[in-house]
C-alpha cells in the first residue's frame, strides 16, 4: 500500500547503541605466530564482524535520510495505513480534550476553595454575632445562628466538592500519561521502521530497473541481495505495525471505562453540591472510593438544612398576624365582600424569616 505524499514527518533513526563502549579498555588477545591480533568486543563480535556491521549501519542510516528527503520532495512513494494514521490523529485530539478538560476541572476546584475560606470566614461572623453581642438586637440571634449553620453546611459539601474534583483530575491526568502517552511513545519507532522499509522497498525498485536488459545472473543476484536486504526490514515493520494496533485498541477500551466512570463521578458530586444533599455527596464518594475530608458540620441541623434551609430559620414557632392582633386587643378587620375572602393571602417575611413583627 504504498503512496506519495508531501506530509512532512520527523525522521527517527536507530541509535547506534554498540558505539558506546571504551575502545581503550578492550583486551587484546594475540592469535598465532604471525603477530596477527583480534579485538575482543565484550560481545562475541571480533573487529572485523564489528566493523561490516558499523559499514551496514552506515548505508542504512544513508538510505533512510534520503528516503525521508524524497518523502519530504514528494518523489518517492511511501507506505500509508490510513487507518492507523486516523487513529493516531482521534488519539491526538482527544489528548488536548482531556489536557484541557483536567485543566478547567482544577480551575473549578481553585475557585471552590476560595469559596470555603470565604463561607467559613462568614459562618464564624454570624455565630459571633449570635452569641449574644450587645448591639444587635436579641431578636436577630436566632436568624443570625440559623443562617451560620447554612453557611457551615454549605462549607461541608464544598469539601467534598473539592475532593471529587481533586480525584475527577487525577484520575485524567493518570489516564494521560500511563495510556496514552504510553501509545504515543510508540508512534516514533514505527515511523522509524517504516522509513527504512520504503528505503529498501524502492532500493529494490531501483535494482529491477537498473539491471532491466542485463545480464540475466547478474540481475537475479542483485534482486536476490535487495530482497534478502528487504525481508528482515519488512518483518520488523509488520511487528512494529502490529504491536502499535493493539495500543491503540487497548487503549479505546481503557479510555471508554475509564471515562463514563470518572464522568459519573462528577456529575453526582456537582447534581448532589447544588441540590444541597449532604449525604448523597456522600455516598457518591464512599461508592468511588473518594477520601471524605473531615469538616466543621451540625449534624442536629443537616437534616432539616437538606429538607428545607429556610426552616433553620425558624426557631421557635412563631404567633400569626391575627394572634398578635388579639393580643394587643386589636379587632379583626370585616370583609363585607364574599370574594375579597377568596383571595389568596400574601406570604409573611417576617414569619418565613423568624424575625418577631416588633411593630
Amino acid at each position: 500500500m504504498a503512496a506519495v505524499s508531501s506530509e512532512s514527518a520527523p525522521a527517527v533513526l536507530p541509535d547506534d547503541d554498540d558505539l558506546s563502549e571504551d575502545a581503550e579498555a578492550l583486551p587484546v588477545v594475540p592469535q598465532g605466530d604471525e603477530g596477527l591480533k583480534v579485538v575482543d568486543t565484550g560481545s562475541g563480535m571480533t573487529f572485523m564482524e564489528r566493523a561490516t556491521d558499523f559499514k551496514s549501519w552506515g548505508v542504512t542510516q544513508l538510505m533512510c535520510a534520503s528516503q525521508y528527503w524524497w518523502e519530504r520532495t514528494s518523489r518517492r512513494g511511501r507506505t500509508v495505513d490510513m487507518q492507523l494514521t486516523d487513529q493516531v490523529f482521534k488519539i491526538r485530539d482527544s489528548r488536548s480534550a482531556y489536557v484541557a478538560m483536567a485543566k478547567r476541572a482544577l480551575q473549578m476546584r481553585n475557585t471552590l476553595l476560595s469559596m470555603e475560606k470565604t463561607h467559613t470566614d462568614l459562618a464564624y461572623h454570624l455565630r459571633d454575632m449570635s452569641a449574644g453581642n450587645s448591639e444587635i438586637p436579641s431578636s436577630l440571634h436566632p436568624a443570625l445562628a440559623g443562617t451560620s449553620r447554612v453557611h457551615l453546611n454549605i462549607l461541608a459539601r464544598n469539601k467534598m466538592l473539592v475532593a471529587a474534583l481533586e480525584s475527577f483530575s487525577h484520575n485524567i491526568t493518570t489516564l494521560i500519561r500511563a495510556a496514552i502517552d504510553d501509545t504515543l511513545a510508540q508512534v516514533p519507532t514505527y515511523k522509524a521502521v517504516r522509513i527504512e522499509y520504503d528505503a529498501y522497498r524502492n532500493a529494490l525498485e531501483s535494482t529491477r530497473l537498473q539491471y532491466e536488459g542485463s545480464a540475466v545472473a547478474a540481475r537475479e543476484r542483485a534482486v536476490k541481495l535487495a530482497e534478502e536486504n528487504l525481508q528482515p526490514r519488512f518483518e520488523r515493520f509488520q511487528v512494529v505495525r502490529h504491536e502499535l494496533l493493539v495500543r491503540v485498541r487497548f487503549l479505546e477500551q481503557n479510555e471508554a471505562s475509564v471515562m463514563r466512570k470518572q464522568l459519573v463521578l462528577l456529575h453526582n458530586a456537582v447534581c448532589a453540591f447544588y441540590s444541597g444533599k449532604t449525604e448523597v455527596m456522600i455516598q457518591c464518594l464512599k461508592e468511588f472510593h473518594v477520601k471524605i475530608p473531615k469538616v466543621i458540620h451540625d449534624s442536629s441541623s443537616s437534616a432539616a438544612a437538606e429538607e428545607n434551609p429556610f426552616q433553620l430559620l425558624s426557631v421557635r414557632p412563631k404567633k400569626s398576624r391575627a394572634a398578635h392582633r388579639e393580643s394587643n386587643g386589636e379587632s379583626q378587620p370585616s370583609h363585607s365582600n364574599s370574594s375579597e375572602g377568596s383571595r389568596p393571602q400574601s406570604v409573611d417575611l417576617l414569619a418565613v424569616t423568624g424575625v418577631e413583627d416588633s411593630s
